[in-house]
This record gives C-alpha cells, sequence and structure tokens, in this order.
C-alpha cells in the first residue's frame, strides 16, 4: 500500500483488518488478525496524511522502539513492526476491557481500589524509566484496564528515548515551538518550555491518581489558557481521607521538580508500601460489585493512613525568614556618590530577593520607620532580623559597614565590614547576600547561590552608568524616563552582554505606555534573557511585554517565571496579580496580592491590586469593608476614589456615579486613569461633552490599550463610531467601524489573547445590527478570560445587541462561573482572617 489510507476492513500486508477501534494525533487503531501467527492484534498505521511527514514518521518509529525495548505485564507488548507499501505500521498485543477514563467516568474510586491500579502503573512505568524512556503523554485514555483487571500502558507516540544516564534531561519542547503532551496533564516545566525528565511523568501519574480518587482532573478548567492557569498556579490537596496517598499525589504534584520523586521506582516503592499486602477487594470488584469486601479492604486502608498520615505531619516546615533591609546611609561627602549609596542598597536588596528561604519587605515599607521607630518594624512588617548599613565612597574604594539586629531584642547578631575597589561591587552585592542569609539563618539553594555569584558586567564604567539609572527608574517623569534610558543603552554599548541594564530598558519602554515602544520593549526583553535565561529581571520584562502586546497567557508564564526567581519582587506580584485577573484567575490574582501587602502593607497599589479581584469573588458587602479599610490608610489615593465610583456602580447607582468622578478628576488633573474612567461614565450617562472627554482621555491615540483600567474595554476608534452614529452620520461610523476591524483583525491573526480584543469585534458587530455574530465574539471573550458582566450593562456600544438570546447565555456563563468561583474561593477568607487582622494601624489624622 502506497500513499493510499489503510481500508477500515480488508487485507493489509500479513494482517487482515476487522475494523478501526480508535484514532489519534499519532497513528489509527485496527483489530486485526495476524494471518501468519493466527491471533488476534492491534494495529497502529500512520495516516496517509502524514506518511510524508518525516519527523511524524520518526515519532511513529520511535514508538515501537520504546515499547519493545523492554516487557512488562503492565504495558502492552509490541510484537512486531514493518512498512506496508510506504505506511508505517506496528503490530501489537490487542487488549480487551475499558480505558480508565471510562473507569473514571462512573465516579471516584475506593483508596484499595486506586492503590491496585497504581502500584503496577506505577512499576511499569519505573521500568520504562529505568530503561532511559520517557512516556511523556500519560492520561487515563492512554491506560487500559482488562476483563481481569489488569491496567495496562498503552500509546508510546510521543515517547523518547535518552541515550544515556547522563542525558537523561531533555526538553519536551518541539523544534516548532509547540509542547508535548495532553494539556491538563502536562507538568508545569513542560508549559513553560524548560528542560523536563521522569519527575514531568511522575506528574501526569500524580493527576491521574489524583482523578483516580476524587474523579476529576485537579487542573482541568472551560478552556486552554484557564487550564495552564490551574497547573502554574493551584496546589490541589486531596482530604485526609485518602490517607498515605494524599502524600504521594501531593509529591507527585510539586511545582518544583526537584520536590517530586528522585526515580520514579522510589514512587513505585512508597505506593507497594501502603498496600494492604493480602488485599481483601483485587480488581474484578470493579466489575462484579462486591460491596462488602470493598468495605472492609477501604477501612483497612484507611486505619493504616491515619497512622502514617500522623508521622508524615509531625514535622512542619518553616517560615521563611523575614529580613528587612533599611536603605543604607551615605557617608561620602562627594555629593555625586548619593546615587552610589542609593544603588548598593538596591542591588544587596536584589540579591536577597532571589533567595527562596526570605521574605524581603519592600524599601519604602521599611523607610517608613526611622532609627527611634526601629522596634515597631517587627510588628508592623512581621520582620525577624533588621539590616543597616553605611557607605563611604571615594576615589575608586568602597566601605560597606552593616549591621544585622534581631527585630525582638534590636541586638546584633552580626555585623562586616567590606573594604573593596568600587569595581568589586557587582561581585559583592552576591557576598554579601549569602552572608546576609547566613547570618539570618535562611538556607540558599545550589541554584540561587550560583545565580548570587554571577557577575552581571565586567565592565565598571557600564555598571556605574546602570547605577545612575537607578536614581531615575521608578520616576514617572518622562524627562527623567529619558534620561535614564540613556544611561542604560549607553551602559548596553559598553559592555553588550549586560543583561540586567537590557530588562530595564524594556520595563522603562514598558512603564513610558507609548504604543509605539511596545515592540521594542519586547525586543530588549528577549535580548536580555538570550544573554542570561536566568534573570529573574528579564523575565519580568518579558511578562510586562506580553502583557503591553496582548499576549496575557504568554505574560503570564513569564511573571510566572519572574516569581520563582525572584519571590519577593513587589512589581511583579502586582503586575502578576493584574495579568491572573484578566485570565478570569481571581483566586490567583488575590493569592499575589496577598503577597504583596505582606511585603508592603503601607502601599496603596497592594491594596488596589487586592481589590480588582475581590469585586469579583468577594461579596459587595467584603469589597466595600474593603475600599472603607483601604480608605482609612491612604485618604488622599487617587485609585482608592476609584474603586469607591466601582462600587456605586456595582450597586447600580450609575447615573449618580458622574458627579463623584468628575471631583475625582478635579482634585488628580491630568491623570490618565481617572480621565478614562470620567469619560466612560459620561458616556454611558449621555453627557454633553462625553465625545469632547474621549477625545482628551485618549490623547489622540485610537487603537486598542490591552493594560488599562476602563470600565469597557473598546478602543476610542469604535467609540467614535458609536458618536458617529448617535448623530446619524452613519458614513463617518461605517469607516472608523472598518478602521478598527482591520486592525483588530490584524491583532487577532497575530494571536493577541486579551479578553478586550474579542470584546471590540463584538462592538463593531454589534455597532452594524449583526447581533448573532456579536454574540460570537463575546462567547470568544469569554472562553480568554471575560467575567466583567456588571460593567457590561453599562456598555452603550454593546446596547443593541443586550436582548439577543445568545447574549443572554453568554451573560449567564459570566454569572454562573462568577458565583462558583465565589462559593469555592478561600483567599476571601484569608484576606479578612488572616491577612486584615496584620496589617499596620492606619496613620493617626493630620493636624490642621
Amino acid at each position: 500500500m502506497s500513499s493510499q489510507s489503510a481500508p477500515i476492513c480488508g487485507d493489509f500486508g500479513r494482517f487482515h483488518l476487522e475494523s478501526k477501534i480508535g484514532a489519534g494525533g499519532m497513528g489509527e487503531v485496527y483489530r486485526a488478525t495476524d494471518l501468519k501467527l493466527r491471533r488476534t492484534v492491534a494495529i497502529k498505521i500512520l495516516p496517509a496524511r502524514f506518511v510524508d511527514e518525516p519527523s511524524r514518521r520518526m515519532r511513529f518509529e520511535v514508538e515501537s522502539q520504546a515499547a519493545a525495548a523492554f516487557n512488562h505485564p503492565n504495558i502492552v507488548t509490541i510484537y512486531d513492526a514493518g512498512v506496508e507499501g510506504e505506511t508505517p505500521w506496528i503490530a501489537m498485543e490487542f487488549v480487551e476491557g475499558r480505558t480508565l477514563r471510562k473507569v473514571v467516568a462512573d465516579g471516584p474510586l475506593p483508596p484499595a481500589q486506586s492503590i491496585d491500579i497504581a502500584v503496577p502503573l506505577a512499576d511499569a512505568l519505573a521500568k520504562a524509566h529505568d530503561a532511559g524512556i520517557l512516556h511523556r503523554d500519560l492520561k487515563p485514555e492512554n491506560i487500559m484496564i482488562t476483563a481481569e483487571g489488569v491496567p495496562k500502558i498503552l500509546d508510546f507516540g510521543l515517547a523518547r528515548i535518552l541515550p544515556a544516564a547522563s542525558e537523561q534531561t531533555a526538553s519536551l519542547t518541539n523544534a516548532d515551538g509547540t509542547v508535548t503532551g495532553t494539556l491538563s496533564y502536562m507538568a508545569p516545566e513542560q508549559l513553560l518550555g524548560r528542560s523536563s525528565d521522569h519527575r514531568a511523568d511522575q506528574f501526569a501519574f500524580g493527576t491521574i491518581l489524583y482523578e483516580l480518587l476524587k474523579g476529576q482532573n485537579p487542573f482541568q478548567r472551560e478552556t486552554g489558557p484557564q487550564t495552564i492557569a490551574a497547573i502554574l498556579e493551584t496546589t490541589p490537596r486531596l482530604d485526609t481521607r485518602s490517607g498515605p496517598l494524599s502524600s504521594i499525589v501531593n509529591r507527585c504534584l510539586a511545582k518544583d521538580p526537584a520536590q517530586r520523586y528522585d526515580s520514579t521506582r522510589e514512587l513505585a516503592r512508597a505506593l507497594k508500601a501502603v498496600q494492604q499486602p493480602a488485599s481483601a477487594v483485587r480488581w474484578p470488584a470493579l466489575w462484579n460489585g462486591v460491596l462488602a469486601k470493598t468495605i472492609i479492604a477501604t477501612l483497612a486502608v484507611c486505619i493504616l493512613a491515619a497512622g502514617l498520615w500522623k508521622v508524615r505531619n509531625t514535622v512542619l516546615p518553616s517560615r521563611p525568614r523575614v529580613i528587612a533591609i533599611r536603605s543604607f546611609r551615605n557617608l561620602s561627602d562627594d555629593p555625586r556618590y548619593v546615587y552610589y549609596t542609593g544603588g548598593i542598597t538596591d542591588e544587596v536588596r536584589s540579591r536577597v530577593s532571589l533567595i527562596s528561604s526570605v521574605r524581603l519587605p519592600a524599601r519604602s515599607a521599611v523607610d517608613r520607620y526611622s532609627e527611634a521607630d526601629t522596634a515597631s518594624i517587627r510588628s508592623a512588617l512581621n520582620a525577624d532580623v533588621i539590616l543597616d548599613g553605611e557607605v563611604l565612597a571615594a576615589k575608586g574604594q568602597l566601605r560597606l559597614k552593616l549591621q544585622l539586629r534581631d527585630a525582638r531584642t534590636l541586638k546584633t547578631v552580626w555585623s562586616r565590614q567590606y573594604d573593596r575597589a568600587s569595581g568589586e561591587l557587582p561581585v559583592l552585592r552576591g557576598q554579601v547576600a549569602l552572608d546576609v542569609a547566613g547570618a539570618a539563618d535562611a538556607p540558599v539553594t545550589a541554584d540561587e547561590r550560583r545565580r548570587l555569584e554571577r557577575r552581571p558586567t565586567t565592565n565598571e564604567e557600564a555598571y556605574d552608568l546602570y547605577l545612575q539609572a537607578k536614581k531615575g527608574r521608578s520616576s514617572g517623569q518622562r524627562d527623567a524616563l529619558a534620561r535614564t534610558l540613556s544611561l542604560l543603552k549607553q551602559a548596553v554599548e559598553l559592555d553588550p552582554r549586560f543583561s540586567d541594564a537590557m530588562a530595564d530598558i524594556s520595563y522603562l519602554l514598558h512603564l513610558r505606555g507609548d504604543p509605539r515602544d511596545k515592540a521594542e520593549a519586547l525586543d530588549w526583553a528577549q535580548k536580555a534573557l538570550a544573554v542570561d535565561p536566568d534573570s529573574a529581571p528579564a523575565h519580568q520584562s518579558l511578562a510586562n511585554a506580553y502583557a503591553g502586546n496582548g499576549a496575557v497567557t504568554k505574560s503570564r508564564a513569564a511573571f510566572k517565571r519572574a516569581i520563582e526567581l525572584d519571590p519577593n519582587n513587589l512589581t511583579a506580584l502586582n503586575n502578576f496579580s493584574v495579568v491572573a485577573a484578566q485570565l478570569a484567575d481571581f483566586e490567583g490574582s488575590l493569592r499575589l496580592a496577598r503577597r504583596s501587602l505582606e511585603l508592603n502593607p503601607h502601599f496603596t497599589e497592594s491594596y488596589f491590586h487586592t481589590f480588582l479581584p475581590l469585586q469579583f469573588i468577594g461579596s459587595h458587602e467584603q469589597s466595600t469593608r474593603w475600599v472603607r479599610l483601604w480608605r482609612d490608610r491612604f485618604p488622599m489615593a487617587y485609585r482608592v476614589g476609584i474603586a469607591e465610583i466601582i462600587l456605586q456602580i456595582m450597586g447600580g447607582d450609575l447615573r449618580n456615579s458622574l458627579a463623584p468622578a468628575r471631583k475625582l478628576a478635579e482634585v488628580h488633573k491630568g491623570n490618565i486613569e481617572v480621565e478614562s474612567l470620567v469619560a466612560d461614565l459620561a458616556m454611558a450617562c449621555d453627557a454633553p461633552d462625553a465625545e469632547q472627554l474621549l477625545l482628551k482621555s485618549s490623547g489622540g491615540a485610537l487603537d486598542p490599550s490591552y493594560m488599562q483600567y476602563m470600565l469597557w474595554p473598546e478602543s476610542p476608534r469604535a467609540r467614535l463610531a458609536w458618536f458617529s452614529l448617535r448623530r446619524g452620520d452613519k458614513a463617518a461610523a461605517e469607516k472608523l467601524l472598518a478602521d478598527a476591524e482591520r486592525v483588530a483583525m490584524e491583532h487577532w491573526r497575530s494571536g493577541i489573547q486579551a479578553s478586550g480584543l474579542p470584546i471590540e469585534l463584538a462592538a463593531i458587530h454589534a455597532l452594524r445590527g449583526d447581533g448573532n455574530e456579536a454574540a460570537s465574539w463575546m462567547q470568544r471573550a469569554y472562553d480568554a478570560g471575560w467575567r466583567e458582566r456588571r460593567y457590561l450593562q453599562s456598555d452603550p456600544m454593546l446596547a443593541l445587541i443586550r436582548e439577543n438570546p445568545r447574549m443572554k447565555a453568554v451573560e449567564q456563563q459570566v454569572e454562573d462561573d462568577v458565583r462558583r468561583k465565589r462559593e469555592e474561593s478561600r483567599e476571601v477568607t484569608l484576606l479578612f482572617e488572616q491577612t486584615v487582622p496584620t496589617l499596620p494601624p492606619p496613620p493617626p489624622p493630620r493636624k490642621k
């Protein structure tokens, strides 16, 4: 047979194909008779459309080699392989029974029966791993349960044969950049495109075992981006009724591969240790339903579980050490060294921040306490130790004196003086971080030590420019940002491999907010990562650049990596929380915001980022309580004013919200977020100056913006079309809509995933009167993470389709999903029961 597809029935070489029994990405499977050996077999055939693809043929060949490399009773046996005409085939054992997917569909299994499945599967997987073979696509569909209750692993179509033990860490990313495997069973390192090994199979195995015990996949969500978010962010836990199995599952599902089992053989032994030696119930019970035996076996396992569970949980992990680092004092007479002292403080902080066993309160949170009020740092920031320093720099020499004090007693527990040439600061910063961590009893991993000891540049002049740039980095003034960018670009000219400087250039271009900078910001972040793939600033800048370009799923993955590398990065935590909320992961968003609050309870932005997800998964009363608490602490913050107006809108009082928004704009003149809010409300209320306010707030930019705080995400161009229609100028409106559609579709085809993009297209079709097409785009917005139904009620651009049945169905999906998330939320409870009680009291009122 050449390029023709295999027949459904008929002769195929020495086999007679009887019926097609399955199909997948790597082949079609037929029940067949081996005419030579007179036995029933399963034949897998590479589909004709893939015959001429070398990569598919190679993977098909790898499957036969992988599964035939060893024999195991719980792995389907490969009999033979060959090519008929141009069509490759594999002949294998024909297994009659049910897939594990169908078994799980009947409901969760008792622990005893789950163990009876898991033990032989783990042993089979260990055998494959011992032979240097990874499966890479474990899932219930690839596991068959025979009529006798024997589990067998099928389909090594994505397997990889590793050539030697020294090479058994391999990337699971294909040449085209896609990741192999099935999404809801992928390990985090696979999704992030990092090197993976046998522990990725362990993660999939743990997911399957969880599914056996709970009857559902712990990560599967309605959309791909939500599933990815669940794998990267959520930590599923089994209840104690699952006994010692819960600790095994939890270890398999650890986000960090290093926390899983060193070998799958060890995993198999752990399962055997909790398996009942002479189980009263074997697998036939699944088929004949002998209830009494099942109950006996389950009770036996639970009794054993109780004892092991108690032992396993007697040792609790210690909490991170909280190190409060106050800005170092400048002792130099030369005022030019003021920037140097501030830069040294930032550099030491940036290194300590990389240590996962440390929690590092924000610099501004610590600096608000003077030397006379040092004792308050412990209670306000939960600090364990406080680090103070003095810097003396002159004539190329640097003296750094540090003192570490116990936050409770204020007694010195460690001090040291470093005398170095100023050019040694790039190396010194890592050494100081290691010394401080050691003095504070904060352990450092080998990977962290390697990153801390890395020298960012060998060019002293480039590093000095980098320190000067730090002074202007946090400024929001355009002229200051321009000077800072100039300094950083000079540093990169001196050292083209200065990754930290490249990352800062990307971040500042993003911070400047000019749409023309988006491509350049992304380019600089990618350059920084090419130089240093483990750079936390580079991953953070990449995440910001992706978010600014609307690639929110890529942004999430980059933020995830940035936080892994730098768990104390306040800016990354806050921006990550915004992206998580955009993807409807409100629980994850609130978790990140609470971590930000922990690091800086004196920072109004942390309160704002807490409010973003709380307005969805908290009740109106809880959101109101939070905003009042926020107002008590930051009475002049403009974003607390925005939040109060949003609460008013959520409460159904849209019309009366415009007046307080105008007052807020008077107090905070020139603030783009407040101006945008006023423009939205004026449009919703049909105010006479609504169009002028829109033009003012947009500043002449008509294209969509994907990181914004408006009520609605439509572009100014689509909004202007609405105004034209209101005036009866259909020609002008259609020209604007055509331009808006062209830009939006260009973004859509380029892969932008922000939920605001399909809403833009929905509004365009709604303004043209095409309700069904508009509703279709709103469904895509829902799939991308849009959940802002309460704001939608006031959006005049979608008013024409609000009664469309398909639109109402989408709205109901949103309502149901948000209600479910609210009912299931644990983070809201933690916010008010754990975080709020630890917040420092509001400052006393100012004297008039």
